[in-house]
């Protein structure tokens, strides 16, 4: 009798430590090697945000990569996107208490970010290099 709880803590044991050990061997990341620029009006962005948009999935998923120096990087999952690209002037960014949301007034014309076209194929078997030229102009 005193054999079957420790049976049964060694079955729950054994069940659980099988499940953990699953997910581990999946050889798949989470997100592919991404890297790119962002230029606007010919100069590198000096900061922002780009934005990832699954095109393929309900809710869409997202990646948000820093835009820093015109340069961004980061892991994004693979497959078509719709590209948002959003920056923020520095005197905006006391509202957070420093850093800039998205609630924040950003300056690119709406056709990069809420009315954005521009697009790009994340692959598994990079290399995922994509460049922006913005103009500020509409």
């Amino acid at each position: 009798m005193r054999s079957l709880p420790l049976l049964m803590l060694a079955l729950a044991a054994g069940t659980f430590l099988l499940g953990c050990s699953a997910e581990e061997r999946t050889n798949e990341p989470k997100g592919w090697p991404v890297s790119g620029t962002v230029n606007l009006d010919g100069k590198p962005l000096a900061s922002g945000r780009i934005h990832f948009i699954d095109k393929d999935t309900t809710p869409p998923r997202e990646a948000v990569l820093d835009i820093t120096g015109g340069t961004y990087s980061g892991e994004v999952s693979a497959g078509p996107k719709r590209v948002e690209i959003r920056a923020f002037r520095d005197d905006v960014t006391a509202s957070a208490g420093g850093a800039p949301t998205d609630e924040d007034p950003q300056y690119l014309p709406k056709k990069y970010n809420d009315d954005s076209q521009e697009t790009a194929e994340v692959k598994t078997e990079g290399p995922n290099e994509f460049s922006f030229d913005l103009t500020s102009g509409d």
